[in-house]
């Protein structure tokens, strides 16, 4: 039947990660009519992606995840159709690709501690477009607007961050953790509560005093989660009256 030739190759544009339909529609220029069934070869800057067969309509479409291989840009898709015994090859190459840096998303969990207790601050990076975790990536971390320290993502996208808490008020506290972006994704970040309290403050009216030191030698010997149990194992004990002892007289 002669030649044939692609009447429709579609532009695109996605983000890393982001998985995007190639098209290309076959036509038989003898016949003035779309090629069905036959096989198109997809290649991305030169690197095979796939193949996928015309349907009734001619087209042929393959779903394609952008890497982070590729630089932000336009790029070059190749469409190949090998020939056969009725329609002649035909190979097109279009920049018909175009990549974008894609949205992040942040999540910060809580966390509570003592003054002078070392805590773990966590951040999870990941991408929007499929929601994979970002790794290697650096994240900043700040109590109430001031900088405490950065750390870089892991695999699963979480950075760790092991902070002393300082003599600072008793109460919650701001968190934020912070991607500044690179090549390949836009900054985020999120917000997340640190609650501070002082150790051996059993009453929970932000001073160490007498009034703590009753509450535990009353519950003496007691067992279980309770208040007293000021170290947490468990049992009011001579080492919770010793935190109390030794914190005797501070406040926040």
């Amino acid at each position: 039947y002669g030649d044939s030739v692609y009447t429709a190759i579609v532009p695109v544009t996605g983000a890393y990660g982001q998985t995007v339909p190639l098209q290309v529609r076959m036509n038989a220029v003898s016949l003035g009519s779309w090629i069905c069934n036959r096989t198109i070869s997809f290649s991305v800057v030169g690197n095979p992606v796939g193949s996928a067969n015309t349907d009734v309509n001619g087209w042929a479409i393959v779903n394609y995840t952008i890497p982070e291989s590729l630089a932000v840009g336009t790029h070059d898709v190749t469409f190949a159709f090998a020939g056969d015994f009725f329609f002649n090859a035909r190979t097109a190459t279009v920049a018909a690709l175009t990549v974008q840096k894609a949205d992040t998303n942040m999540t910060v969990p809580s966390r509570s501690g003592f003054i002078g207790q070392t805590v773990q601050l966590q951040a999870t990076l990941r991408r929007t477009t499929d929601n994979a975790p970002l790794s290697g990536r650096t994240v900043q971390f700040r109590i109430d607007g001031n900088l405490v320290g950065s750390a870089n993502t892991n695999a699963s996208g979480v950075a760790t961050l092991n902070y002393t808490i300082p003599n600072i008020a008793c109460g919650n506290h701001t968190i934020q953790a912070s991607f500044a972006g690179d090549s390949w994704y836009n900054a985020g970040s999120a917000n997340g509560t640190l609650g501070v309290s002082l150790q051996g403050d059993v009453n929970g009216d932000r001073i160490v005093d007498d009034a703590d030191l009753l509450r535990v030698l009353f519950a003496f010997g007691q067992t279980g989660r309770r208040p007293e149990d000021v170290n947490g194992d468990n049992v009011v004990d001579d080492a919770d009256l010793l935190i109390v002892l030794f914190n005797f007289g501070r406040s926040c």
